[in-house]
C-alpha cells in the first residue's frame, strides 16, 4: 500500500508508565496517588493508546472490567483537579473488559484522551483483589502530514 505525500499519518511518543501498583489493589477500590507517574507532555499531544497488565489470583466473574480516569494537573496556575475517588471519579476514559481467568492478563484500550499535564488512575471493579504488579502503560500519539 503506498500512502500519499500529505496524507494524514500516527506518529508516536515513547512508552509512558502511568501506574506502577506492586502492592494489591482491592475490589472496589481506585489506584493510589502514591503508584502514579504524571504525564507531562510539551507536543501538544491529545490521544494515546493505554495498555493494562494485571494479574487477578482467581477467575474474574464474567463481565467484570477495570475501570480508566484522568485526574488534570495544573488547570488553573498550578491548581489540580481533585484525585478520583468514589465521591467524584472525574474524568472517565474508558474500561478494560476482563476475560474470566485468574492469570496476567495485558488488555488495550486505545484512543483514549490525554492532556498536556495530568495522572492516570484505575478502579478495580474485577470482584476480586488484584496480585502482583498492576502496570498501565500509555503510548501517546497525534496525527501528522506524511513528508
Amino acid at each position: 500500500m503506498t500512502i500519499n505525500t500529505s496524507a494524514a499519518i500516527v506518529e508516536k511518543q515513547a512508552e509512558h508508565t502511568a501506574i506502577n501498583a506492586a502492592a494489591s489493589i482491592v475490589n472496589g477500590a481506585y489506584s493510589t496517588e502514591a503508584q502514579t507517574t504524571a504525564l507531562v507532555l510539551t507536543d501538544k499531544v491529545r490521544f494515546a493508546d493505554a495498555v493494562l497488565d494485571i494479574t487477578l489470583p482467581t477467575l474474574a466473574a464474567s463481565g467484570k472490567s477495570v475501570h480508566l480516569y484522568r485526574r488534570d494537573k495544573n488547570i488553573k496556575g498550578t491548581n489540580h483537579a481533585p484525585v478520583p475517588g468514589d465521591n467524584f471519579p472525574h474524568i472517565y476514559l474508558g474500561s478494560f473488559p476482563l476475560n474470566a481467568v485468574g492469570t496476567q492478563q495485558f488488555i488495550s484500550l486505545p484512543g483514549i484522551t490525554i492532556s498536556d499535564d495530568c495522572e492516570f488512575y484505575i478502579k478495580n471493579d474485577s470482584g476480586v483483589a488484584t496480585s502482583g504488579t498492576t502496570v498501565l502503560t500509555l503510548t501517546p500519539w497525534t496525527w501528522n502530514g506524511k513528508a
